[in-house]
């Protein structure tokens, strides 16, 4: 779905020449920084309007845009677990112009199927924005009231429980099998098309479980028990809910973001200068509300410790694919 009024890249390879990369490396820093923006700012969102990101990329646009004196304009590209939007800004010319705003499964999706595009290298981690928590849970209705219960229950009923998750190879598929090898549980994965049909399938008791966003399911969190979190420490809003690091199991530590990206040849000077810029944006009480209403954690970390993080987070979800033996149609 597009949605802008304004530039829109042009078409061009993929693979960008080395020359053009060394030529944009090669650019004083001066000079690579220098009258940015000269003409409207995208941010394109790889998912349907009205979603978390797509509400956080028009917030913050328009923060950039008071900041830079120039439209920013969100452009909507769904479709393919994000790879649409991805590469429609992989494909775009790199003078910053174009940002993607995406979240984790950037880094997974790429273990699951061919891309025309490879993360690490076609794309330049900006800034870090936002954390997102994740939750399993059960209806509220379920007797289950502990995680130890929910063990219990599930190895007591090998087979007839199920867990759903918005994909194949997405982090509520991995976590939930991650739970079953690692707890001796047999249930049986429901995919779904999104998060949204995944927690209207929980709320009308069709699956008996789901690993949820603290986002997506914020607006029917009073009809879910929460049993434990994601994360190496316990989420500020629900200080009583355990994680599951606590409870012995591991591989749970790693929580979702949400952050931006530009295209791979972007001058080091000027991609400093959009980090620097999105940090500076995140500290505007009104933005880190907006962020936190969204039931997520407002966050600045800058484009060398974020390159870090999405490395790390593509090796760690790479190991847990290979492990699991997961594949798109898992």
């Amino acid at each position: 779905m597009h949605d802008t009024t304004f530039w829109r890249p042009g078409r061009r390879s993929l693979l960008r020449t080395g020359a053009a990369t060394a030529a944009a490396a090669l650019l004083p820093a001066s000079r690579a920084a220098e009258g940015y923006p000269a003409r409207p700012v995208t941010i394109v969102v790889p998912s349907a309007p009205g979603g978390a990101l797509d509400l956080i990329a028009r917030r913050l646009g328009q923060r950039l845009g008071e900041r830079w004196n120039t439209s920013v304009v969100v452009e909507n590209k769904a479709g393919g677990v994000g790879t649409i939007g991805t590469n429609a800004v992989v494909r775009s010319k790199p003078d910053g112009h174009t940002l993607l705003l995406t979240n984790a499964p950037l880094v997974q999706v790429p273990w699951l199927m061919k891309l025309p595009y490879d993360p690490l290298t076609d794309l330049s981690a900006v800034a870090k924005i936002a954390d997102s928590y994740s939750m399993l849970a059960v209806h509220r209705n379920s007797p289950i009231k502990t995680l130890e219960e929910f063990v219990a229950t599930v190895k007591a009923a090998p087979g007839k429980f199920s867990f759903g998750s918005w994909g194949p190879g997405t982090s509520t598929h991995l976590w939930g099998l991650l739970l079953s090898r690692q707890a001796g549980l047999d249930m049986v994965h429901v995919p779904y098309n999104g998060a949204a049909p995944m927690i209207n399938a929980l709320l009308g008791e069709q699956i008996g479980c789901a690993f949820v966003d603290a986002g997506s399911s914020r607006a029917n969190a009073a009809s879910l028990r929460f049993l434990a979190s994601v994360g190496t420490r316990r989420m500020a809003d629900r200080p009583e809910l355990p994680t599951l690091r606590e409870k012995g199991y591991d591989g749970f530590d790693q929580l979702g973001w949400a952050g931006l990206f530009v295209p791979a040849g972007v001058p080091r000077a000027l991609l400093v200068q959009l980090s620097e810029s999105i940090a500076q944006a995140m500290q505007s009480p009104e933005l880190a509300a907006n962020v936190a209403a969204l039931a997520m954690v407002p966050t600045a970390m800058q484009t060398d410790e974020f390159t870090a993080l999405v490395r790390s987070d593509h090796a760690f979800w790479g190991k847990v694919i290979r492990e699991l033996g997961v594949t798109a149609n898992s």
